[in-house]
C-alpha cells in the first residue's frame, strides 16, 4: 500500500486547519500516526517577514512538501493545511510528493471573509480601499481551484464527521501497515 500525504487546499479561513486537525485526531484515534503540517507555522519559520511573492511562496511550499515527505518516511501521515492558491504551488508540492491526496476545502469567499479569525480579509480590503496592492488569495490574488483534487469538501458549514471518518479509515490503514513492517 502506498503511503500518501493529505494536502488540504482552500482560501484563507476556509477551514483547512480545522479539518486537518479533525483528520489527525480521527487517525490517531484509530491507532494511526498523523501530524499536522500547517503552512502558517512553516512560513513563520522560513520567512518571518514574508513578502508573499511567487518565488517566496514556492520556497515555502517546497519546504512544506519536504517536511511532509520526511514524515511519510517515518510512517506518519502528514495532514497539510496550506492555501496553495496557484497551480504552480501545487505542482511544486507534487514534484516532492507525487502521491499526495489533494483535498479542496471549498468555501465561498464571502463566508471566509465573515469568519476571518486573523483579520486577513479586513486588512486586505483596507489596502484595496487605499488603492494599494494586496497578495491575499481571494482578494489581491486569484485562487485557482484545483482541477485535480481527489476530494472536494464543502467547508462553508461544519464538515460532517462521516467524511472525516472515511478519510481516517482510508489513511489509518496506511500508517498502521507501516508500523507492522517497521
Amino acid at each position: 500500500m502506498t503511503t500518501r500525504a493529505i494536502w488540504i487546499t482552500g482560501l484563507p479561513a476556509s477551514g483547512k486547519t480545522t479539518l486537518a486537525l479533525r483528520i489527525c485526531t480521527a487517525l490517531q484515534g484509530r491507532g494511526g500516526r498523523a501530524a499536522l503540517v500547517d503552512s502558517d507555522e512553516v512560513r513563520s519559520a522560513i520567512t518571518p517577514s514574508p513578502i508573499y511573492s511567487i518565488e517566496e511562496r514556492l520556497i515555502v511550499y517546497r519546504a512544506i512538501a519536504y517536511v511532509a515527505a520526511r514524515l511519510l518516511e517515518e510512517g506518519i501521515v502528514p495532514v497539510v493545511a496550506a492555501t496553495a492558491h496557484d497551480v504552480r504551488l501545487r505542482r511544486a508540492a507534487r514534484e516532492i510528493l507525487p502521491e499526495l491526496f489533494l483535498v479542496h476545502a471549498r468555501c465561498a469567499l464571502e463566508e471566509c471573509e465573515r469568519r476571518d479569525p486573523r483579520g486577513l480579509y479586513a486588512r486586505a480590503r483596507a489596502r484595496e480601499a487605499q488603492h494599494a496592492s494586496t497578495t491575499l488569495p481571494g482578494v489581491g490574488e486569484s485562487y485557482q481551484e484545483p482541477e485535480d483534487a481527489d476530494l472536494v469538501i464543502d467547508t462553508s458549514s461544519r464538515v460532517p464527521q462521516s467524511i472525516v471518518e472515511r478519510l481516517a479509515d482510508t489513511f489509518a490503514g496506511v500508517s498502521q501497515s507501516h508500523d507492522a513492517h517497521a
